[in-house]
């Protein structure tokens, strides 16, 4: 039954037996089951009121925006749902970045190049972190820039364009035409493109060549380099990127058996969650429970 969101529980007593769901049109239904209800809605990436409601560690005002490279529907709508029962949460405040966001829409399908073995220059063409480090170090470093973006700069060797795709199957002439990516000839061409300057654009990849080739970095502390870690074969490739809020650790406490415990670590008799919802779960596991979870439901 799709737009038609749960909007609260259905109780026979303190029992969960169901829920209530409105649809699109307005119609209102009330699902039961003899079993209770699972809330498999993901986590609240796409929520912008939780995530700031939650935040303490990124510095976000009321006015930043905070766009999602999740799906739609990741709202924490099951969490509140959660919390309305007296559901503990924890780790609300465990909220994940992304450095490789698109400029225009903030997914990520849309990079040209190899988030773990490339160059990234920030708005004036300088190098400005070491590449290999974890999400959360990268996006803070990335929100001190000009504009708060980067471009991921890859060559022939490293862009993984296959035919005229790249590795997530979008079109590279669209990601062009539609200014999701830049390509050129020359790193004095790509820099044009790019709205930095030539002589420092190229400064950066010249020296960032050297220490790849080295394999010792002492701008940045970079350990982890290959063979086709240098800048130097064309075409080169530029894709802007940004921050987006990606995935949320947070949610609501289980037993178990995968049952909602309260704050008082009772559990909330047939109210089930599985999946990012639940505290600890993200990203491709969370996904792999919620799957395993549909071919019981649906399998039954």
């Amino acid at each position: 039954m799709l737009n038609t969101p749960a909007t609260e529980l259905l109780k026979e007593g303190d029992k969960v037996v169901g829920f209530k769901a409105v649809a699109e049109d307005g119609t209102t239904y009330n699902v039961r089951s003899a079993h209770g209800a699972l809330l498999a809605t993901g986590g609240f990436s796409g929520n912008p009121e939780m995530l700031r409601e939650y935040n303490e560690l990124w510095p976000w005002d009321e006015k930043t925006p905070l766009p999602t490279t999740n799906v739609y529907g990741h709202h924490g709508d099951g969490i509140k749902i959660a919390l309305d029962e007296g559901a503990e949460v924890a780790l609300m405040d465990s909220l994940m970045m992304f450095p490789f966001a698109d400029v225009k829409n903030g997914a990520d399908e849309t990079t040209v190049g190899s988030d773990t073995d490339c160059l990234l220059v920030n708005a004036k063409g300088e190098r400005f972190v070491d590449e290999t480090l974890d999400r959360y170090t990268m996006t803070a470093a990335l929100m001190e820039q000009p504009d708060e973006v980067l471009f991921l700069i890859s060559d022939k060797d490293t862009c993984r364009i296959e035919g005229d795709k790249n590795y997530y199957g979008r079109s590279i002439q669209r990601l062009l035409d539609q200014g999701q990516l830049y390509r050129a000839d020359t790193i004095e061409d790509l820099a044009k493109q790019m709205g930095a300057d030539a002589d420092t654009f190229k400064k950066t990849v010249e020296r960032y060549n050297e220490i790849a080739r080295a394999g010792e970095d002492p701008d940045f502390g970079r350990m982890i380099f290959t063979p086709d870690s240098p800048i130097e074969n064309p075409p080169f490739y530029a894709s802007p990127r940004t921050w987006a809020a990606h995935i949320t650790e947070g949610g609501v406490v289980t037993d178990d058996i995968s049952q909602v415990v309260r704050e008082d670590g009772i559990p909330i008799e047939g109210l089930y969650a599985a999946g990012e919802v639940t505290v600890g779960m993200s990203g491709v596991s969370s996904m792999a429970l919620g799957y395993v979870t549909g071919c019981g439901v649906f399998g039954a």
